[in-house]
């Protein structure tokens, strides 16, 4: 199921239905990934439904990697005691790496999308 898309291509309400730019699905619920010792800041701007124009994401490395997101999923699902990644983590995480997803360019996506 397509969970991001470009906000530019995707009409409030449309939830990324026929996105004529670009839609991707990133997976959720991966265990926390180490990106380094380095504490690093991330807003994260729309991916879909648009519920606030930006979640923020930290990372620290503590005994191992945090990460926190402001998003409801990451809250509602307990991802900090479980230690697993909500979408717009492994967004930050997939920038980090250089990652590529199918559906578009995500390389432009997370570019636009994560600040």
């Amino acid at each position: 199921m397509i969970n991001a898309c470009f906000q530019s291509h995707n009409a409030p309400g449309n939830n990324c239905k026929d996105p004529t730019r670009g839609a991707f699905q990133i997976p959720t619920g991966a265990t926390f990934e180490d990106i380094g010792p380095n504490v690093q800041d991330f807003k994260v701007t729309y991916f879909k439904y648009a519920a606030r124009k930006a979640y923020d994401v930290h990372y620290e490395f503590v005994d191992g990697p945090i990460w926190n997101c402001t998003c409801p999923d990451f809250e509602f699902n307990d991802r900090l005691e479980q230690k697993t990644a909500c979408k717009h983590i492994q967004a930050c995480v997939d920038k980090i790496n250089g990652t590529t997803r199918t559906g578009g360019n995500y390389e432009k996506f997370l570019v636009e999308h994560i600040h």
